[in-house]
């Protein structure tokens, strides 16, 4: 299965840098770095106890810690574009995780602030938990080396932009995970 997997997403990314190759030479190119925050968990957990920085009792708003990187072309005027993502973060366990995303996205402008939304796969890794105390396998995962992971081939964000002056916007991206998480991340676009 994970050889199916990846044959296809090399294909699929393959395709996706061949797009950017025929865009039009002079596209508008963003690049971005963001802050992940707030993750709130969307149904309880049955391992709480392991989150580090959980806000509740029950882990349901925990304060991740991590930094997001992108690229992004408009593949057509200011409204269509080709976003590839890189997360790294500690988890909620404090284990270090992260994630890939390549996607398309649809943007509404105006004048000074923006909205997107983005869509493509995903892939999700982190430290395997299995060695935890308390840790319950909730068959999400799968497992090599060490690490779990999880793919996603829908997955994306909601972004808000605010033009701050020159090239610069403040950048919020809210990133739906149902039914696991949703989680929030800052920072700005250049």
């Amino acid at each position: 299965m994970v050889s199916g997997i990846s044959v296809r997403l090399k294909r699929l990314i393959a395709a996706l840098f061949f797009l950017l190759t025929v865009s039009q030479s002079n596209s508008q190119v963003h690049l971005g770095i963001k802050f992940i925050g707030p993750t709130i968990h969307l149904k309880k957990s049955p391992h709480p106890h392991l989150y580090q920085r959980r806000l509740d009792r029950n882990g349901f708003l925990v304060l991740n810690v991590g930094i997001i990187v992108s690229f992004e072309v408009f593949l057509y005027k200011d409204m269509v574009s080709l976003k590839m993502v890189q997360g790294v973060l500690s988890d909620c366990a404090e284990h270090l995780a992260g994630f890939s995303h390549i996607g398309l996205r649809g943007t509404l402008a105006g004048k000074n602030h923006s909205i997107s939304i983005g869509n493509g796969p995903t892939v999700f890794y982190r430290k395997d938990w299995r060695s935890l105390p308390g840790y319950v396998d909730e068959g999400i995962f799968k497992r090599k080396r060490g690490w779990q992971y999880v793919f996603f081939w829908h997955a994306g964000e909601v972004e808000y932009n605010s033009h701050i002056n020159g090239n610069f916007t403040l950048s919020t991206t809210i990133i739906p995970g149902p039914p696991e998480f949703v989680a929030l991340a800052s920072g700005v676009r250049y």
